[in-house]
């Protein structure tokens, strides 16, 4: 317990005045918080609480590089001045008041509030196999309330949460970018995502989910494992 005295979807938030976040049990949330230059080099954290008590969820020193602690993983990135907040597997007792703290030894630390509100939801991470030369369709369910927004799909990486991010356009039913396309279905309330020429290097985690703004979206992810062998 630390005393302040003084930042299956997921849902990402630019960090700064307090944050109001809505999540849904069985996803993730990325939580974005800004600090001034000059604390590059302090402890971030993130802790749940009030500004006078919060218990630490996280906390490190490390630079540039994802530090995980159970469901929750933290990158500090210098050279933007930054650090990420991932949670995931969100349940409903998530609920609750969050700070994003950067440590100061010898004065007051500074901090940003976040609400977190975690609602029931049908996301559910899922973990899928297939064969090298092969393909696969994946479908992705989403809440009504991300209907008419844009959908994407990326990587999650080892160094930034995600890479080569697929999106799709308002107005287009598919996308297509190389070997991936994604088909948003409105009405049924799902999208789908066809990979073709699978190769090994392809397994990984993969996030999907609607674009809600530039520093807003909401997604669930999915484990792709890519075998060789033939597919029967």
């Amino acid at each position: 317990m630390k005393i302040l005295l003084i930042f299956t979807f997921c849902l990402i938030s630019d960090g700064g005045a307090s944050k109001e976040v809505t999540g849904y049990s069985g996803g993730g949330i990325l939580i974005k918080c800004k600090y001034d230059t000059e604390y590059k080099d302090n402890q971030k954290y993130f802790c749940k609480g009030s500004w006078s008590v919060c218990s630490d969820q996280i906390k490190t020193g490390d630079k540039n590089q994802w530090v995980n602690s159970g469901r929750f993983s933290l990158f500090d990135d210098t050279n933007s001045s930054e650090f990420w907040v991932m949670i995931r597997e969100l349940t409903v007792q998530d609920t609750g008041t969050y700070q994003c703290g950067v440590d100061r030894t010898s004065v007051i630390d500074i901090y940003t509030p976040v609400e977190l509100k975690v609602k029931e939801g049908s996301l559910v991470s899922r973990e899928v196999t297939a064969y090298a030369g092969g393909r696969i369709n994946i479908k992705y369910r989403y809440e009504d309330e991300y209907k008419d927004k844009s959908k994407s799909f990326c990587k999650i990486g080892t160094h930034q949460w995600c890479f080569n991010q697929k999106q799709t356009k308002l107005n287009s039913e598919w996308s297509h970018d190389g070997k991936f396309s994604i088909h948003d279905n409105r009405t049924a309330g799902f999208f789908s995502v066809f990979i073709r020429e699978l190769i090994i290097e392809d397994t990984g985690i993969y996030a999907c989910g609607g674009v809600v703004s530039d520093n807003l979206a909401v997604y669930t992810v999915v484990t792709l494992n890519v075998t060789e062998g033939e597919e029967h």
